[in-house]
C-alpha cells in the first residue's frame, strides 16, 4: 500500500479498474459481437465505464486506435443493423420481440442503450419513444 493510502483507496482502485472495458469487434459483426460481450461480461457500472475500442476491417486490419470517433462509428452501426434486423416500422422503430432473441440478449440491448446514453448522451432518436 503506497504512503497515506488506505483500503477505501484500494477498493477504488478497482473499481475504477472495473470500470475499463477493452472492446474488439470485427466490422461486420458489430451487432452479435458487441451484445455477446455484454452478455459474457460481469458489468457492474455502465454509468462510469471508460471504453477503449478497437474495430477489425473486413481486410483483417484494425481501426486506428479509439479518441471517440471509433466508439461512435462502432455503437452507429450497431443500431443500424439492430433497426434493420429487430425492428419494424419506417420512421419510427418499435423492436419486436422474438422466441429467438432471449432475455439475456434485450438485456444487452439495455446496457448497450445506456452506454451510448452515458458517454455521449445521445439515445437512438429512431426508437418509437414508448421503447
Amino acid at each position: 500500500m503506497l504512503f497515506g493510502a488506505t483500503a477505501d483507496d484500494d477498493t477504488l482502485s478497482e473499481t475504477l479498474k472495473s470500470c475499463v472495458l477493452d472492446i474488439k469487434v470485427h466490422r461486420d459483426h458489430v451487432m452479435k459481437e458487441l451484445e455477446d460481450i455484454f452478455i459474457n461480461e460481469d458489468l457492474q457500472c455502465v454509468r462510469g465505464m471508460i471504453v477503449d475500442v478497437k474495430m477489425i476491417l473486413p481486410n483483417g486490419k484494425e481501426v486506428a486506435e479509439d479518441g471517440g470517433g471509433v466508439l461512435q462509428d462502432m455503437l452507429t452501426e450497431y443500431w443500424q443493423t439492430f433497426y434493420t434486423l429487430r425492428c419494424n416500422g419506417r420512421e419510427l422503430k418499435v423492436p419486436v420481440v422474438s422466441p429467438a432473441i432471449d432475455s439475456q440478449r434485450w438485456t444487452a440491448v439495455g446496457s448497450i442503450l445506456l452506454m451510448r446514453y452515458y458517454l455521449e448522451s445521445y439515445l437512438p432518436v429512431r426508437l418509437a419513444p414508448c421503447f
